[in-house]
């Protein structure tokens, strides 16, 4: 318990959460820290966590066998040769990356990773949506997320301890400040709880707010448990099209990353809940949540509901609609 504690981990990948528990209680001191190297080779695990669901408290650096000065190149040619360049050991042991997807992980963070990489613009006509989560409790955040088309327009904002008022105060600032061909079309909100209320407001101010109860059933019924299960399905595909650009959100990238998904006995696919997360210990997906809600007038989902509303606030809604 000194002060400025250093814990060096080698192998890291290799040490049983048990180990880094106990010696968590040795860094309340000021100035503690931790270093951990090794090869990526579990996909859970402490020294996963923190490439992960707890990358915003880490500096996390890649290093692959290209950038080092000792490795001969005929290592990696016949690594590639021998398994494959899009194999898990080729990851692992060649360009110091974790395996590429765990069973259970709904988006791996390889795919969302590459979204931040690419050059890909929108073109000037297409649709413009926002999704916002609402904060229910003091330690969760609400958050805005702003789609156009296959471009994740900037980060996802976030804030904390915001009454209903101050937050369609919020929104309605944004709203205003973006050029009007920037203007979304629609702005979907969790209406579960809070969120009612502050689409209710947004609408009243002449916003295209669109309520969505997300534990509703799902549109896909025979394949999905409910809603909230279906956008996340949605995120996923748009990811996998390859062709999407996200900025570099470490925020968004370790919740989306960390997000677990089943099949129950029905055949339905259930993604894992917030309080799920929670429970294992992970902070409450709130920018995860906004960034979903953006596919909520994607497909089947559409119904007709997103044509209600214009991106010009001097057009009322004509229609309220909860999915």
């Amino acid at each position: 318990h000194s002060p400025h504690m250093l814990f060096v981990v080698e192998e890291a990948s290799g040490v049983p959460n048990v180990i880094f528990e106990t010696a968590s209680g040795a860094l309340s001191t000021p100035g503690a820290k931790i270093i951990m190297c090794g090869n990526p080779t579990r996909s859970d695990g402490y020294f996963y966590d923190a490439f992960h669901g707890d990358r915003e408290k880490w500096h996390c650096i890649t290093v692959s066998c290209s950038e080092g000065e000792y490795v001969d190149p005929k290592f990696i040619r016949e690594m590639g040769e021998k398994y494959g360049e899009e194999s898990n050991v080729f990851a692992v042991r060649v360009l110091g990356e974790f395996p590429k997807q765990s069973d259970d992980v709904l988006l791996p963070l390889h795919l969302i990773e590459d979204a931040t990489k690419r050059d890909v613009e929108a073109g000037p006509t297409t649709p413009v949506v926002w999704g916002l989560d609402v904060a229910r409790f003091g330690s969760d955040r609400s958050a805005l997320s702003k789609r156009q088309g296959n471009i994740l327009v900037e980060p996802i904002k976030t804030w904390q301890n915001k009454d209903l008022m101050e937050l369609a105060g919020i929104v309605l600032a944004e709203y205003d400040a973006v050029p009007y061909q920037m203007r979304p079309q629609a702005i979907y909100i969790d209406a579960i709880g809070l969120g009612a209320g502050l689409a209710d407001r947004l609408r009243e101010l002449d916003m295209p707010a669109v309520g969505i109860s997300v534990s509703e059933t799902a549109s896909l019924k025979a394949k999905f448990n409910r809603l909230r299960d279906e956008l996340f399905w949605h995120c996923r595909e748009w990811f996998e099209a390859r062709d999407c650009k996200i900025p570099q959100d470490d925020t968004l990238i370790s919740e989306l990353s960390g997000i677990r998904y089943k099949y129950l006995s029905t055949g339905k696919l259930k993604v894992e809940s917030k309080d799920e997360m929670k429970r294992r210990g992970q902070r409450s997906p709130d920018v995860a949540d906004a960034f979903v809600l953006t596919f909520a007038g994607q497909g089947a989902l559409a119904g007709g509901y997103s044509r209600g509303y214009n991106s010009n606030r001097s057009l009322k809604p004509k229609t309220n609609w909860v999915v």
